[in-house]
């Protein structure tokens, strides 16, 4: 099977489903470039001068594994980023950021799992509180 037989350009009306999704989960407005996929979920972001045929010429003619880098995957309805996809859509990113201090970016960056336990069993004892005082109030 060649690469082609399974990528996919997306339209401008599915590129803005994305951009969407993004926008609400991230605050991404834009995304630069053509969105190929590859099978049912991986998205790619090429960024150069070719078209779609070109980019399908491409894909299909020379030993490359992809035109672009990987920068997300569809999981359901939702559009998870790629640390490519981080790395390329960083200054466009105002939601949903979540700062760690020097130890944990040395953990994260061994390969370590961060645990956030505490963070956020904070946040829902607070949010559990307030509900149920506005609970009392009605």
């Amino acid at each position: 099977m060649t690469p082609t037989s399974y990528l996919k350009i997306l339209t401008e009306k599915e590129k803005h489903e994305i951009v969407q999704k993004l926008n609400k989960r991230f605050g991404i407005k834009e995304i630069p470039g053509v969105i190929t996929m590859h099978g049912k979920e991986r998205l790619f972001l090429f960024q150069g001068d070719l078209n779609e045929k070109e980019i399908k010429e491409l894909e299909q003619n020379v030993p490359i594994e992809r035109a672009g880098i990987y920068f997300a995957k569809l999981i359901g309805n939702e559009v998870k980023l790629s640390i490519d996809g981080v790395q390329v859509l960083k200054d466009q990113i105002t939601k949903n950021i979540l700062e760690i201090n020097e130890k944990q970016a040395q953990q994260w960056m061994m390969g370590r799992e961060l645990l956030f336990d505490d963070i956020f069993e904070k946040k829902v004892r607070k949010l559990v509180k307030r509900r149920i005082k506005l609970i009392k109030l009605i």
